[in-house]
């Protein structure tokens, strides 16, 4: 039958005494840290004392290392020349370098699994999770890292970042202007193993059939490389490479080329037909915004100057394969679509010689807005 153990033996004769195992010499300990483990008497400690450092996470979860003790056992006295104490000295016992980490893990029954390590380099010759065939692992390594390695997954190695550089400022630009390519840069995130990727490729203007050295993050365009486009659109660069397990990379960089939009007042006096060359002045005329804008959709104040004096007419200019406004609303709330005309579409040619079709809007009525007054095309 099943007999009751009580937590903690006491005293009950005094001729028979309960010994704890931190009294007798050679016993394995469990200690809470580092410090009480050198607190461990002097008269139980010994040549090859095995000490388990125990402790718990965040999560309550136990984190156990276990040492050995492989100092010198007995060493003369440090202030008696000539004793030699048959115990293990203070110096010898605290000193980190005497310990030797041999822990061990456990299972998810409980049993103890021994850490044990290579006694020699060991190469892979298959592909497992974390490990790619050919990698070695020196002696020394141990087992547990092996097994990480092989239920890990493997994370590619990636082009984190590319960018070209032009004497020109900004990576927005109007359409037909030259832009001067200057140099290419770029920064790669290694893989899972730590491998960088390899056979990098800039295929673009300036860069294209340039051998690159796999060392180096940067290239310098060919002498007198320039890009333009005559249309509004992307231009790219694109940078290529591959991983150590064969993954194909890129990364790309884009600039935009794109036309300008104009809005602004002027007194000019645009006649109900006007010619090209009339639109064309009133657009040299207008000034508070010229955007390199993508839609027809445009949010203003009329502040800057001219929009609402008593014999300026209110314009908005924009590129025609936007399509016809559908509304316009002034301060957040008052639809005023009725308070402009459509005047037509007209060529306009720009400062780089690109010439493109321009649909004209233009208030019925002069000085029709106030100074700070929202407006929102659509």
């Amino acid at each position: 039958m099943a007999l009751s153990f009580p937590d903690q033996l006491v005293h009950s004769n005094d001729n028979y005494p309960i010994v704890d195992s931190k009294s007798v010499s050679g016993a394995s300990f469990t200690v809470g840290s580092i410090a009480e483990r050198d607190l461990i008497p002097q008269y139980a400690r010994r040549l090859g004392q095995v000490v388990t450092v125990a402790s718990q996470d965040g999560e309550g979860k136990v984190i156990a290392a276990t040492y050995r003790y492989e100092g010198d056992d007995k060493k003369e006295h440090p202030t008696a020349p000539g004793v030699f104490p048959d115990y293990i000295l203070d110096t010898d016992w605290k000193d980190a370098l005497n310990w030797k980490d041999i822990t061990q893990d456990v299972d998810g029954d409980g049993n103890i699994i021994q850490n044990a390590q290579l006694t020699a380099d060991l190469t892979a010759t298959l592909t497992v999770g974390n490990i790619s065939q050919g990698r070695t692992f020196v002696a020394g390594t141990t087992l547990e890292t092996i097994l990480r390695e092989m239920i890990s997954p493997y994370i590619k190695p990636s082009l984190s970042s590319l960018q070209v550089s032009f004497a020109e400022s900004g990576s927005v630009f109007e359409v037909g202007v030259e832009i001067t390519v200057q140099s290419a840069s770029w920064t790669t995130v290694v893989d899972s193993e730590g491998n960088e990727p390899t056979t990098f490729n800039l295929v673009g203007t300036g860069f294209s059939g340039q051998p690159i050295n796999d060392v180096d993050r940067s290239l310098t365009a060919l002498v007198g490389s320039k890009v333009q486009s005559l249309t509004p659109g992307i231009i790219s660069w694109t940078l290529t490479a591959i991983g150590d397990r064969g993954d194909n990379l890129s990364r790309t960089f884009s600039i935009s080329i794109r036309q300008r939009s104009f809005f602004g007042g002027t007194n000019y006096p645009l006649p109900a037909s006007p010619t090209n060359a009339e639109v064309t002045e009133v657009i040299d005329r207008i000034s508070t915004s010229r955007s390199l804008a993508t839609s027809k959709n445009l949010t203003i104040n009329s502040t800057q100057a001219t929009e609402d004096a008593g014999d300026h007419f209110t314009y908005y200019i924009y590129p025609a394969s936007y399509g016809d406004l559908s509304q316009v609303t002034q301060d957040g709330s008052s639809p005023v679509l009725s308070a402009f005309t459509k005047v037509g579409d007209f060529d306009y040619t720009n400062s780089y010689g690109v010439t493109a079709s321009y649909r004209v809007y233009k208030s019925n009525a002069p000085g029709a807005f106030n100074v700070g007054t929202k407006l929102e095309f659509e």
